[in-house]
């Protein structure tokens, strides 16, 4: 589905999601939207180890996606930033304001890892899910990862 090109809003998906939003994943005959959520019932369902055992590293783990899920991506959506550049008066293009907020919400969470290989440590979690989307976003508008 092409975000930019506004497939999502067609009235066949705006059927299936109302909010005209992706993903929408439909499984055993339910349908289920929000990324987060989507991966979460994954988690629950199936056991993936998304999320360690520990109710403490669990809450780490979920403030390190929420990082990334509710603080960067939201305000990098085509249709927020589109809202912002024709509100600007001219005085802002898309390719800062993504390397501003991508970029400085990158650096946060950098400051947020555990360390090791992964966001928490040395095993793939959920805030790593999270993260590989804006890190592309990063490479795409040209933000400053160092």
């Amino acid at each position: 589905m092409d975000l930019l090109k506004g497939e999502h809003l067609q009235p066949d998906y705006l059927a299936i999601n109302p909010q005209g939003l992706v993903p929408v994943v439909e499984m055993d005959g339910e349908r289920f939207s929000q990324s987060l959520a989507i991966i979460e019932f994954l988690e629950e369902a199936h056991g993936l180890g998304l999320l360690p055992d520990d109710l403490r590293d669990r809450a780490r783990v979920r403030a390190l996606a929420y990082a990334v899920a509710m603080d960067i991506h939201p305000i990098c959506v085509p249709r927020v930033v589109n809202f912002a550049i024709a509100h600007s008066g001219g005085g802002m293009t898309m390719e800062a304001w993504m390397r501003n907020f991508i970029g400085t919400g990158l650096a946060a969470l950098e400051e947020m890892l555990a360390g090791g290989d992964y966001c928490f440590g040395g095993r793939l979690t959920l805030a790593d899910i999270c993260l590989v989307p804006q890190l592309y976003n990063a490479v795409r508008w040209g933000a400053d990862l160092s």
